[in-house]
């Protein structure tokens, strides 16, 4: 549920906060007088059905603290928060934030545009919106990775699976194959997705960052690596799709590892892309 002003400008928002049966929403907000919504949905958007809205007013000089402010930034990610545009929150270290685009950031630059899945951490973006679910997180920080070396992978799901292409990124990994078992991973969780069916694309190393973009309705994908500027590498990434005349351009995944690259911080390879026939 939602709770707006007369302006329709959010003010609250809860997913399953109920303390009858912690699974409907309940929303506690000191206002000011004036005029009040409440927008009612379900967890999946698409479902509809019959729903009773209970409301109490307490005109007392010391309300009950709200139970869930708004907007999250800067508080710890828990399961079943929403973030919308601008808003971030924090599992140890790490920072995962909702952008303008409405595409999501986790750590050091992985971002997605449709869902997040690393170190048992996930989100996924709620359809229809440009807003954000915290699915999992972690019972503890994930520790960073030890020593100089520092690995990531690129994996797409297999080109002969129809329907679009759905990304995995991994960063940072100890060693290349715990970077190419988390970049698959995160693959296969983005769908219902088996691990067999997304295979790793491209490696990168320490100090260096990846971009992909995905064009034509997410069945050709550019990619580009090489030095520690991400967003070169996204914006080469964006316009080799773009010059192919596509106008569908969306992010699919980024990320930079820790360390020192011997390759140059502005030095991009040539784009690698991925094209399902």
């Amino acid at each position: 549920g939602y709770l707006h002003d007369s302006g329709e400008r959010r003010l609250a928002s809860n997913d399953d906060g109920s303390q009858s049966d912690g699974v409907n929403f309940r929303i506690v907000r000191e206002v000011d007088a004036g005029t009040y919504y409440v927008r009612v949905e379900a967890y999946l958007r698409t479902a509809t059905g019959a729903y009773t809205v209970h409301a109490e007013l307490d005109a007392s000089t010391e309300p009950e603290p709200p139970t869930d402010p708004e907007p999250p930034t800067g508080s710890a990610c828990r399961v079943g928060m929403v973030l919308s545009p601008g808003d971030y929150c924090t599992v140890g270290t790490n920072r995962f934030s909702v952008r303008s685009d409405g595409s999501a950031c986790y750590g050091a630059g992985i971002c997605a545009g449709s869902g997040i899945s690393i170190n048992r951490f996930s989100a996924s973006r709620i359809s229809g919106t440009d807003d954000w679910r915290i699915d999992s997180v972690p019972s503890t920080a994930p520790e960073p990775p030890t020593g100089g070396n520092y690995y990531g992978a690129f994996a797409l799901n297999r080109d002969d699976l129809p329907g679009a292409y759905v990304a995995g990124l991994s960063t940072n990994a100890n060693t290349q194959a715990e970077a190419d078992r988390r970049a698959i991973s995160s693959c296969a969780d983005q769908t219902t997705l088996s691990n067999d069916r997304c295979t790793v694309r491209r490696r990168f190393g320490a100090g260096q960052c990846l971009a992909a973009y995905a064009g034509r309705n997410g069945q050709h994908v550019f990619t580009r690596y090489g030095g520690s500027n991400l967003a070169e590498g996204r914006q080469r990434a964006l316009a080799d799709c773009r010059a192919e005349g596509y106008t569908d351009c969306r992010h699919l995944a980024s990320g930079c590892n820790s360390g020192t690259s011997s390759i140059a911080p502005q030095t991009l390879t040539p784009p690698l892309v991925f094209e399902k026939r």
